[in-house]
Protein backbone atom coordinates (compact mmCIF):
# COMPACT_ATOMS: atom_id res chain seq x y z
CA UNK A 1 0.00 0.00 0.00
CA UNK A 2 1.74 3.32 -1.29
CA UNK A 3 2.23 6.34 2.10
CA UNK A 4 1.25 9.03 2.05
CA UNK A 5 1.39 12.53 4.25
CA UNK A 6 -0.42 15.63 4.32
CA UNK A 7 1.28 18.12 6.84
CA UNK A 8 -1.56 20.96 7.86
CA UNK A 9 -4.68 19.49 8.23
CA UNK A 10 -7.15 22.94 7.83
CA UNK A 11 -8.80 23.40 4.78
CA UNK A 12 -6.36 22.82 1.72
CA UNK A 13 -5.35 19.57 3.53
CA UNK A 14 -8.92 18.18 4.12
CA UNK A 15 -9.90 18.88 0.68
CA UNK A 16 -6.45 17.12 -0.19
CA UNK A 17 -7.63 14.28 1.47
CA UNK A 18 -10.37 14.03 0.51
CA UNK A 19 -9.61 13.76 -3.39
CA UNK A 20 -7.67 11.38 -2.28
CA UNK A 21 -10.09 9.06 -0.57
CA UNK A 22 -12.43 9.96 -3.92
CA UNK A 23 -9.69 8.29 -6.10
CA UNK A 24 -10.60 5.19 -4.79
CA UNK A 25 -7.43 3.57 -4.30
CA UNK A 26 -6.34 2.47 -0.61
CA UNK A 27 -3.33 3.99 0.88
CA UNK A 28 -2.20 4.65 4.09
CA UNK A 29 -2.26 7.87 4.57
CA UNK A 30 -0.67 10.04 7.78
CA UNK A 31 -2.24 13.65 8.38
CA UNK A 32 -0.10 15.82 10.60
CA UNK A 33 -1.04 19.05 12.31
CA UNK A 34 0.56 21.52 14.56
CA UNK A 35 -2.21 22.44 16.55
CA UNK A 36 -4.71 20.70 19.14
CA UNK A 37 -7.56 20.07 16.95
CA UNK A 38 -7.17 19.09 12.83
CA UNK A 39 -9.43 20.06 10.52
CA UNK A 40 -10.41 23.28 12.16
CA UNK A 41 -7.69 25.52 10.53
CA UNK A 42 -5.73 28.61 11.74
CA UNK A 43 -7.94 31.17 10.60
CA UNK A 44 -11.33 29.49 12.30
CA UNK A 45 -10.02 28.00 15.06
CA UNK A 46 -11.60 29.56 18.80
CA UNK A 47 -8.20 30.53 19.91
CA UNK A 48 -7.70 32.97 16.99
CA UNK A 49 -11.10 34.21 16.78
CA UNK A 50 -13.83 35.44 19.26
CA UNK A 51 -17.61 33.92 18.48
CA UNK A 52 -18.54 37.48 16.78
CA UNK A 53 -15.74 37.51 13.70
CA UNK A 54 -17.63 36.73 10.81
CA UNK A 55 -16.17 34.24 7.78
CA UNK A 56 -15.66 35.79 4.61
CA UNK A 57 -17.55 33.26 2.71
CA UNK A 58 -21.05 32.27 2.81
CA UNK A 59 -22.22 28.91 2.73
CA UNK A 60 -22.59 28.38 -1.27
CA UNK A 61 -18.85 29.26 -2.12
CA UNK A 62 -17.97 26.46 0.34
CA UNK A 63 -17.23 23.41 -1.73
CA UNK A 64 -18.99 20.48 0.00
CA UNK A 65 -17.48 17.59 1.82
CA UNK A 66 -20.76 14.84 1.53
CA UNK A 67 -22.78 17.12 2.41
CA UNK A 68 -22.71 21.28 2.09
CA UNK A 69 -22.47 23.44 4.81
CA UNK A 70 -25.79 24.65 5.04
CA UNK A 71 -27.25 21.51 5.22
CA UNK A 72 -24.53 20.67 8.35
CA UNK A 73 -26.01 23.83 9.52
CA UNK A 74 -29.36 22.79 9.39
CA UNK A 75 -28.38 19.37 10.78
CA UNK A 76 -27.08 20.94 14.25
CA UNK A 77 -29.02 21.30 17.51
CA UNK A 78 -30.65 24.84 18.82
CA UNK A 79 -28.35 24.60 21.35
CA UNK A 80 -25.48 24.86 18.90
CA UNK A 81 -27.18 27.41 17.15
CA UNK A 82 -28.49 29.56 19.88
CA UNK A 83 -24.34 29.77 20.78
CA UNK A 84 -23.67 32.16 18.13
CA UNK A 85 -27.30 33.32 18.23
CA UNK A 86 -28.24 31.81 15.05
CA UNK A 87 -32.17 30.96 14.43
CA UNK A 88 -32.77 28.21 12.69
CA UNK A 89 -35.30 29.64 10.34
CA UNK A 90 -32.91 32.51 9.39
CA UNK A 91 -29.98 29.88 7.54
CA UNK A 92 -29.68 30.46 4.10
CA UNK A 93 -26.62 30.08 1.61
CA UNK A 94 -25.48 33.39 1.60
CA UNK A 95 -25.40 33.84 4.77
CA UNK A 96 -21.61 35.13 6.69
CA UNK A 97 -21.56 33.25 9.82
CA UNK A 98 -18.75 33.35 12.02
CA UNK A 99 -15.50 31.90 11.73
CA UNK A 100 -15.33 29.43 14.42
CA UNK A 101 -18.42 27.63 13.33
CA UNK A 102 -16.87 26.90 9.61
CA UNK A 103 -14.15 25.48 11.36
CA UNK A 104 -16.19 23.00 13.58
CA UNK A 105 -17.76 22.02 10.07
CA UNK A 106 -14.06 21.48 8.65
CA UNK A 107 -13.47 19.91 12.23
CA UNK A 108 -16.70 17.42 11.11
CA UNK A 109 -16.19 16.75 7.94
CA UNK A 110 -12.73 15.57 8.22
CA UNK A 111 -13.79 13.32 10.46
CA UNK A 112 -16.90 11.90 8.05
CA UNK A 113 -13.90 11.42 5.39
CA UNK A 114 -11.39 8.99 7.59
CA UNK A 115 -14.91 7.21 8.55
CA UNK A 116 -15.29 6.81 4.88
CA UNK A 117 -11.80 6.45 4.18
CA UNK A 118 -10.94 3.17 6.42
CA UNK A 119 -14.24 1.92 5.36
CA UNK A 120 -13.05 1.68 2.11
CA UNK A 121 -9.44 0.24 3.24
CA UNK A 122 -7.24 2.78 3.91
CA UNK A 123 -5.25 3.08 6.65
CA UNK A 124 -5.52 6.24 8.44
CA UNK A 125 -3.77 8.30 11.34
CA UNK A 126 -4.32 11.55 12.65
CA UNK A 127 -1.36 13.52 14.22
CA UNK A 128 -2.26 16.06 16.75
CA UNK A 129 0.07 18.35 18.16
CA UNK A 130 2.97 17.42 15.76
CA UNK A 131 4.57 20.36 13.86
CA UNK A 132 6.75 19.10 11.15
CA UNK A 133 9.62 20.72 11.32
CA UNK A 134 12.21 18.72 8.47
CA UNK A 135 11.27 17.15 5.52
CA UNK A 136 14.45 14.94 3.88
CA UNK A 137 15.31 12.25 1.64
CA UNK A 138 17.60 9.73 3.22
CA UNK A 139 21.19 9.27 2.11
CA UNK A 140 21.55 6.56 -0.31
CA UNK A 141 20.81 2.91 0.98
CA UNK A 142 17.61 1.17 1.53
CA UNK A 143 15.80 4.43 1.62
CA UNK A 144 16.33 5.86 -1.15
CA UNK A 145 13.42 7.08 -3.03
CA UNK A 146 11.85 7.70 0.26
CA UNK A 147 11.20 10.77 2.56
CA UNK A 148 11.05 11.03 6.26
CA UNK A 149 9.31 13.74 8.14
CA UNK A 150 10.68 14.76 11.49
CA UNK A 151 7.99 16.40 13.98
CA UNK A 152 8.77 17.48 17.39
CA UNK A 153 6.78 14.33 19.05
CA UNK A 154 8.43 11.99 16.56
CA UNK A 155 9.76 10.69 13.37
CA UNK A 156 7.51 9.29 10.58
CA UNK A 157 8.01 5.77 8.68
CA UNK A 158 9.35 6.37 5.47
CA UNK A 159 7.04 7.42 2.56
CA UNK A 160 7.20 6.34 -0.78
CA UNK A 161 6.01 8.60 -2.77
CA UNK A 162 5.24 10.70 -0.54
CA UNK A 163 2.41 13.98 -1.21
CA UNK A 164 2.67 16.88 1.52
CA UNK A 165 1.01 19.90 1.26
CA UNK A 166 0.17 23.13 3.56
CA UNK A 167 0.84 26.51 3.20
CA UNK A 168 4.63 26.67 3.69
CA UNK A 169 6.71 26.23 0.29
CA UNK A 170 9.34 22.83 0.59
CA UNK A 171 13.00 24.11 -0.37
CA UNK A 172 15.38 22.17 -2.36
CA UNK A 173 17.53 21.25 0.85
CA UNK A 174 14.92 19.79 2.45
CA UNK A 175 13.96 22.20 4.84
CA UNK A 176 11.31 24.98 4.68
CA UNK A 177 13.81 27.76 4.88
CA UNK A 178 14.87 29.88 1.49
CA UNK A 179 18.19 29.54 2.23
CA UNK A 180 19.05 27.81 -0.67
CA UNK A 181 16.43 28.99 -3.49
CA UNK A 182 12.83 27.10 -3.67
CA UNK A 183 12.32 23.65 -5.50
Amino acid sequence: MKKVAIVGVGPTGIYTFHALVERGEPLEIELYEQAEEAGVGMPYNSDNNADFMLANIASIEIPPIYISYLTWLQNQSDDYLAQFRIERNSLHERQFLPRVILGDYYRDRLFAIVEKARGSGFTISINELSKVTTCKRPRMGSLCGSIMLYSLSRWTSPLSPPVICGLKRMYRHGSFSPARGPV
